[in-house]
């Protein structure tokens, strides 16, 4: 009964204003039907046959399948769209949808939202055709995807999709889909060719403090500086590559070592900058003088973290500063916010506090209440500083700050914006992939997100995302990797291009996969 309602109402609309529901189906030669499977960039496809039935299929080279619904169709979802997955798999949660939301949300404004995916709870593990239903109740159509797309399906293992439908309405038996699954993990495939995300460039390794919680005391790797011609090199190839770098994140000039301790940091930031290459930079704070921070905003810096980490004498003894008193120390910090706001520097400004909370044994700011002192404390300073240079005073809720717990989330940390530009964060510890701990050999809390002690999950997505660059040229694996033991290649006998595209790059992301771990890797994980 409810299927011939849907098929009379359904025929009536077409009359009044158009079809409520549109559908592409896969045949032997592609898709057909109403709604366009455009093929191109990281879109393309090709079609296979899984148990007797064609479906699509990203090729070797792509990430996405994407959807283009008819302008008519897609200017009368102001209410919404439901979308219909028909693929080939064991389970749900195995790929993400996509779309333009009106939620506006970063980093790009709601264009690539992922939509809640609900599912049938049974048979999971067996490996059949099965649909997904997912409800795009905020959907925008007045933006689209690549080649005009208004969804894409991402995925990380095989992707195989036989039907695709999309209606104005729930489908008819939209009660039987009574799961949400879990946004998944997806997990990038070794054959494939993924942008860097995340790329450092690790200008030194050397470092004036020697901070207990880091692995510098015990990293047996050589210290050195990489050249200015061999930065310049890197940063002019990046430059020319940014269209398979992936988003424009900052260039990272740091892994390990403390990078204000190069003598040409200022003309490597100007020569990065000049060349449209954002840069951050993660400094101890300790080496900041009026001059090298001036510097720097001059330069055009693009972001710099300020690791504070300790707020008070007796935690700021745990970074073993040489010849430096903490007083001397927090007017460190100052001194960069104070002129951030008198050049009016473009530069964002993170000051990172250490949350202990989670960690046993460790006393940093592990209390709220020093967490709201804290920033009393800087709340105050920058309100001098709005009075002294004529700002536009922010405002500060009092009683939502008493009320809020900085410290109780997730491993991204607990922001507060202190001035235009400036923001506080806390940030929860880690141990360095194990490496640091209570017994100094093995960490006593495992790295934010590794799986616990004898879990069974390897994958990590770090050979997919980073590109770590050590000074003598070396690329690593992983930011985390301090002595260099995951080390591929190195860039200065090629490029950065042939390096991410090669056999090393793809071998270590295989066995990632797969579950052949490095020593380094294992203890990270907690399996070793």
């Amino acid at each position: 009964m409810n299927a011939l309602l849907s098929r009379l109402s359904g025929s009536l609309a077409r009359l009044l204003g158009g079809p409520q529901r549109l559908e592409v189906e896969v045949g032997p030669d592609g898709p057909r039907g109403e709604i366009t499977v455009p093929s191109a960039g990281d879109g393309v496809w090709q079609v296979v046959t899984r148990q007797g039935r064609p479906c699509l299929s990203p090729d070797d080279t792509s990430y996405y399948l994407y959807f283009a619904l008819p302008e008519g169709f897609r200017r009368r979802a102001e209410p919404g769209l439901w979308v219909e997955v028909e693929y080939l798999g064991a389970g749900h949660g195995e790929f993400r949808l996509q779309y333009a939301s009106t939620s506006g949300r970063e980093p790009l404004g709601g264009l690539y939202e992922p939509a809640e995916q609900r599912w049938i709870p049974d048979g999971v593990g067996l490996r059949r055709f099965r649909r997904a239903v997912f409800p795009l109740p905020d959907f925008d159509p007045s933006r689209t995807q690549h080649s005009g797309a208004s969804f894409r399906l991402e995925f990380r293992r095989e992707l195989l999709v036989s039907r695709v439908a999309v209606s104005l309405s729930p489908p008819p038996d939209a009660a039987a889909f009574s799961a949400v699954a879990p946004l998944p993990e997806l997990k990038k495939m070794p054959g494939r060719f993924y942008p860097i995300n995340y790329l450092f460039v690790e200008i030194t390794n050397a470092c004036n403090f020697k901070c207990t919680w880091c692995p510098d005391e015990v990293m047996e790797r050589r210290r050195g500086f990489m050249k200015k011609e061999k930065v310049f090199a890197l940063l002019d190839e990046i430059a020319a590559k940014r269209s398979w770098l992936g988003p424009l994140y900052p260039v990272k000039l740091h892994q390990m070592g403390e990078p204000m301790l190069h003598p040409d940091l200022v003309e490597i930031v100007e020569r990065a900058e000049g060349r449209g290459v954002p840069i951050e930079l993660n400094t101890n704070c300790g080496l900041i003088t009026q001059e090298r921070i001036d510097g720097l905003y001059r330069a055009g810096l693009t972001n710099l973290i300020l690791s504070y980490q300790t707020p008070d004498p007796g935690s700021f003894e745990t970074r073993k500063a040489p010849r430096l008193v903490f007083d001397e120390y927090r007017d460190k910090v100052r001194l960069a916010v104070e002129r951030k706001v008198a050049l009016g520097a473009r530069t964002h400004l993170e000051i990172d506090i250490m949350n202990t909370k989670p960690v046993e044994g460790q006393q940093i700011v592990s209390e709220d209440d020093q967490a709201r002192a804290f920033l009393a404390d800087w709340i105050s300073f920058c309100q001098g500083l709005e009075k002294r240079h004529g700002l536009v005073p922010r405002s500060h809720d009092q009683d939502r700050i008493r009320s809020r717990q900085f410290l109780d989330q997730d491993e991204n940390g607990s922001r507060y914006t202190l001035l235009e530009g400036v923001d506080l964060i806390w940030k929860r510890c880690h141990s360095w992939g194990n490496v640091i701990g209570g017994d100094g050999e093995r960490a006593t809390v495992p790295l934010v997100g590794a799986p616990t002690a004898g879990a069974q999950e390897t994958y990590c997505p770090a050979p997919y995302d980073q590109f770590v660059v050590q000074w003598n040229g070396d690329v690593v694996s992983c930011c985390t990797d301090h002595e260099g033991h995951t080390k591929t290649a190195n860039v200065f006998a090629s490029s950065v291009e042939e390096v991410w595209r090669g056999d090393a790059v793809r071998r270590r992301k295989q066995d990632m996969l797969e579950g052949r771990l490095l020593d380094v890797c294992a203890r990270c994980q907690g399996l070793k």
